[in-house]
């Protein structure tokens, strides 16, 4: 699909064809909503953002140039950086360890062109997915449900058939074995992520 984008698609969202801008958008978006998920880890939000970043888009459409999907890319990070900003870091200062985290975090979002090959090729995430699939099946599900996949815990609930108290019970005990088994940049980092 990205590669439907022509430079003449580009001139023409330029002069401000918005069937053009049409065409960027839906050659784009499935793409950039995973880029946003795999940083925000949370698909509601990514779609809000992916949105934000189009409307960005358009208002500088005679500005843009080709290929426009690098430039998408990057306000999509940036996007997701400023959503977890806002999200985790409310309080005026953080803890030393927190920062660092924080700091971490930023940096890899900034420094990944490709998500997923940088997803593949993070240590971080391939220790956290290890540590992961050691807990027990229902406890890990759960909590892959809600790293992952972003559902809330009455969503987890429902769809499991249980009670929003034991979905926070098997968080807590996955929280609790992961914080035994990483170092604590990186259980801060899961902290963050799931909140």
């Amino acid at each position: 699909m990205l590669s439907k984008i022509t430079p003449d698609t580009v001139r023409r969202l330029n002069g401000g064809d918005i069937e053009a801008f049409n065409e960027i958008y839906h050659a784009c978006y499935v793409y950039l909503c995973s880029v946003a998920v795999y940083y925000v880890h949370n698909r509601h939000a990514a779609t809000s953002i992916v949105n934000d970043v189009f409307l960005s888009f358009w208002e500088k459409h005679a500005t843009i140039t080709y290929p426009p999907v690098a430039y998408l890319r990057r306000a999509v990070q940036n996007q997701s950086i400023s959503y977890m900003r806002s999200r985790y870091f409310q309080e005026d200062r953080l803890s030393d360890t927190d920062a660092k985290a924080w700091e971490w975090v930023e940096n890899f979002i900034l420094s990944s062109d490709d998500p997923h090959e940088a997803l593949e090729q993070s240590d971080v995430d391939r220790l956290i997915h290890e540590k992961i699939q050691d807990l027990p099946d229902s406890c890990r599900e759960i909590f892959i449900a809600r790293l992952y996949d972003g559902k809330t815990y009455a969503e987890i609930a429902e769809q499991r058939r249980i009670s929003v108290s034991t979905v926070r019970v098997q968080i807590k005990r996955a929280l609790d074995k992961l914080r035994d088994n990483l170092d604590i940049q990186t259980f801060v980092i899961i902290l963050m992520l799931i909140r």
